[in-house]
């Protein structure tokens, strides 16, 4: 007899980077119906009010891992390998002091627009997961 979990089907309602994400997890453990609600038109679709920056570090890059889009990823986005505080004096003048809060033995975290980290997911449905995961 076959049980609800033998199917493997699922509606994720949101398209943003945990819908894609759990879509593209769930496509990789063999799910076969995912269904992906999205009230945006597309992937980059730009929205002023969700226009900010994603830090992905070693947690976030696990997920990035064990799609084998990391490489992608440092290629999209700015590498967190130095920090550097700047001082502007009153008269104009600059003081940059390098200072040491990045830990080397720490993988490198990347800094991106979340518009483009959605794209990267997307992406990465259109290309190798089409017969698992629909987008509407």
């Amino acid at each position: 007899m076959m049980s609800y979990l033998d199917k493997k089907n699922v509606v994720i309602i949101g398209g943003g980077p945990t819908g894609l994400g759990t879509a593209l997890m769930l496509a990789k453990r063999g799910w076969k119906e995912i269904i992906v609600i999205e009230k945006r038109p597309s992937a980059d679709y730009y929205e002023p009010d969700k226009s900010f920056n994603y830090q992905i570090d070693g947690r976030g890059q696990k997920l990035t891992d064990l799609l084998n889009l990391t490489d992608q990823l440092a290629d999209l986005s700015v590498p967190n390998t130095d920090f550097y505080l700047t001082l502007i004096k009153s008269d104009g003048t600059r003081k940059v002091t390098k200072l040491p809060i990045v830990d080397p033995e720490r993988k490198t975290a990347y800094w991106l627009p979340r518009a483009s980290f959605v794209k990267l997911l997307s992406e990465e449905i259109e290309k190798k997961w089409q017969d698992s995961i629909r987008a509407m």
